[in-house]
This record gives structure tokens, C-alpha cells and sequence, in this order.
């Protein structure tokens, strides 16, 4: 798993080995990194040769000032070069925050015009769009508000299932 403190599972004792049942799944969550940063560290990440890449970046591009337009280049060129490694890549859609996060509404709004342009990015350049949000809707799946509590990343690890299987 590659993205944000998200994707770190921030806040939890959980881990992607235990949540997926694969001994082998990896966690390059790196808290408040934005797209800009992911796509900077994704060589390092590739040399390590994963089986598959499951990415999930863009909420801290909206705190950090990245634009859309640039939050795009940064995952097609992450794609781009998973797709030269050999290495199939996901890429999962922003999750919403609750109404505990400051200017909740405001925000999903741009978490949703985040994930409609990531999305056409993402099928245009050949990878895998895996939008799992509305499995996490209930509150108590986000202990503050943005990052995901225990209960929501056994919902997250079940909903990306289907694809972290073909990498036993």
C-alpha cells in the first residue's frame, strides 16, 4: 500500500499482513505526503519489487496546495512507472472525512471532484480504479474524523480483496 498516514493505517495497531492475510503485503504509508511525494519515493518503492501496487494519495494534496492538475500528472506518471517495472498498479479513490473534520462538507466536495478527475486519469492510462468510499460511510469507521479506525480497515482490506488475492 502506497499513499498518506491513511494508507499508514495512522492511529491503529493494524497492519496489511494481518488485515489482508498476506505475509508479504507492505506498507509505504508515509504521513502527510501528498502525490508530489509519493511520486518521489515510488522508484525506491519499485526497487523493492512488489507484486502489485495499491495506491491511494491526493487528500493532502488538498491541504498542501497541490492542484488537480498536478495530483493527476503525479498518478499517471506513478502508473506509468509501474507499468514500465511490470508491476500491475490500483489505484483507490479518496476516502470522505465525517462531519467531525473541520469544513466536512467543503471538503468531500473536493475529495469528490478530486476522485472524478483521478478516475478518468486512471482508466485513461490503463490501471485499476477501486472507489470502495461508500463502504465506509458510518462515522465510527473514522475514529478522527479522516483516518480509518480498526473497524473500517477490515472493511477496506475486504473491499480491495478481490485484487490483493491475485498476489498470494
Amino acid at each position: 500500500m502506497v499513499g498518506d498516514s491513511i494508507t499508514n493505517l495512522y492511529g491503529t495497531t493494524d497492519t496489511w499482513p494481518a488485515l489482508t492475510g498476506n505475509s508479504h503485503a507492505g506498507n509505504y504509508g508515509v504521513p502527510s505526503n501528498n502525490t508530489s511525494q509519493m511520486l518521489a519515493r515510488m522508484p525506491g518503492i519499485l526497487r523493492n519489487k512488489p507484486r502489485a501496487v495499491f495506491l491511494m494519495g491526493g487528500v493532502n494534496d488538498l491541504t498542501t496546495g497541490v492542484s488537480t492538475a498536478t495530483g493527476i500528472s503525479n498518478v499517471q506518471s506513478m502508473i506509468a512507472l509501474c507499468q514500465e517495472a511490470g508491476v500491475p498498479i490500483y489505484v483507490l479513490a479518496i476516502l470522505r472525512v465525517t462531519s467531525a473534520y473541520p469544513n466536512s462538507v467543503s471538503f468531500n466536495a473536493s475529495i469528490d471532484s478530486k476522485n472524478s478527475a483521478f478516475q478518468s486519469a486512471v482508466t485513461a492510462a490503463g490501471a485499476t480504479w477501486i472507489d470502495f468510499r461508500n463502504n465506509l460511510l458510518d462515522a465510527h469507521y473514522q475514529g478522527d474524523g479522516i483516518h480509518v479506525a480498526h473497524a473500517g480497515n477490515v472493511i477496506w482490506a475486504a473491499s480491495i480483496e478481490p485484487y490483493t488475492s491475485l498476489y498470494p
